[in-house]
């Protein structure tokens, strides 16, 4: 959501994660680049997982330095 991800919600009046764009992150067809680890999120290894997490955090920190 940090990244800016994220949709309204159908119900309330808040925004929620746009799950749909994480998953074409980790699968490498969103134009803001491509996941380290090429795995459904389900399915990756607690090292993988922290992997995608580090490159999450470094996009959101590039982002903001702009």
């Amino acid at each position: 959501m940090q990244f800016g991800w994220s949709k309204p919600h159908p119900n309330k009046a808040m925004q929620i994660a746009d799950l749909t764009q994480l998953d074409k992150w980790l699968r490498g067809i969103h134009k803001m680049g491509q996941s380290p680890v090429k795995k459904p999120l389900n399915d990756m290894s607690p090292d993988e997982t922290s992997t995608v997490i580090f490159a999450l955090e470094q996009m959101v920190i590039k982002k903001h330095k702009k």
